[in-house]
């Protein structure tokens, strides 16, 4: 395929991929992910202990999309949109489309009246950025377009893109120093990392974890496909009941350990988004995989494992892990040992 036909289904896939992700719909080949494991950064006025949402995936064309989602910790203003989208090779983005000409790919301001105010551009920890200020309705809004990246020929702009926007409500058009403030903000951790502002916190609320119980259980338990746990299936487990307290675990078959734990917040009864992680030896050449829970805050709830396939019954040390953005509010170590 030629230059101008990689550049017509650059752009065609960039504006299917942001009308989608406005209306937090990606498909079933897309699935929401922990703060940490996005990488994005975004340290916005008013966005500090908000609310969060990250989802990843990958297309057809094996486009990678991280969308992070960013709220205000009460009411519906302000609040913003990062996307990054990385290529495959020989597929990039052009470097003529023009921030100010992506406003509506957002769903967010379809069926808005725009009025398009200064653009100009800056420079953050990823590199250059443009920008563009605008109202939606009285929506006070900056949209911004970043393509990094390798670049290929002359109208390459790179095989990377950060995209995304910010409004923080109803007031006057901002100006160019507060849009330039907004997208300086603007970071990822392997691409351009950047520092919170000094007292920022990176979490939405304060939450804190303690640890109930660990060791032996038995449980009912059903099974559902899930690539993101070691052996490719998640255990849902009711009626769980610790048989034994202990740290070391025989590796028969059949045999299930883990944890009991609680996390508490100032709003207790409230359900939060946590990152599970198991450390665990080489299983089908993977040593460590993610997947997001949503436990209830001053509820007990388990993290655990069951050895039902003969693959996983892999000696060594296997760490439990709950995360909340980027804390590790629980840990918990078992050594797997060898069954007699």
């Amino acid at each position: 395929m030629g230059d101008i036909g990689r550049k017509l289904m650059v752009v065609a896939a960039m504006a299917l991929f942001l009308t989608g992700c406005a209306d937090e719909s990606l498909g079933p080949e897309y699935g929401e992910i922990g703060e940490e494991e996005s990488g994005l950064q975004f340290y916005a006025p008013g966005l500090e202990g908000g609310y969060r949402k990250f989802i990843y995936g990958q297309d057809e064309r094996y486009v990678k999309q991280t969308v992070g989602m960013y709220g205000p910790k009460q009411g519906e203003f302000p609040h913003g949109q990062l996307i990054l989208v990385e290529m495959p090779p020989r597929m990039y983005f052009p470097n003529v489309t023009l921030p100010q000409d992506t406003i509506e790919d957002w769903g967010q301001f379809k069926n808005r009246t725009i009025t398009h105010g200064p653009a100009g551009a800056a420079v953050n920890r990823v590199g250059r950025v443009e920008y563009a200020i605008f109202l939606a309705d009285n929506l006070s809004c900056v949209v911004f377009r970043q393509p990094f990246g390798t670049v290929y020929g002359s109208g390459g702009g790179g095989t990377r893109l950060i995209g995304g926007y910010y409004c923080k409500g109803e007031a006057p058009m901002m100006t160019e120093g507060e849009a330039e403030a907004i997208v300086k903000v603007v970071g990822h951790k392997k691409y351009g990392a950047i520092e919170p502002p000094e007292g920022w916190n990176t979490t939405a609320v304060s939450l804190t974890g303690e640890l109930l119980k660990f060791g032996n259980y038995v449980a009912e338990s059903s099974q559902v496909v899930d690539a993101d746990t070691p052996s490719g299936k998640l255990t849902k487990s009711t009626n769980v009941k610790f048989v034994s307290q202990t740290d070391r675990v025989s590796n028969a078959l059949n045999t299930s350990f883990g944890i009991q734990y609680v996390l508490n917040g100032p709003r207790q009864g409230e359900e939060v988004v946590v990152t599970m992680r198991i450390l665990h030896p080489k299983i089908k050449g993977n040593t460590v995989k993610t997947w997001i829970s949503r436990p209830t805050t001053g509820a007990p709830a388990h993290l655990g494992y069951g050895f039902d396939f003969e693959y996983e019954r892999v000696p060594g040390t296997w760490t439990f892990q709950i995360i909340y953005g980027e804390q590790v509010l629980i840990e918990k170590s078992f050594e797997v040992v060898v069954s007699n």
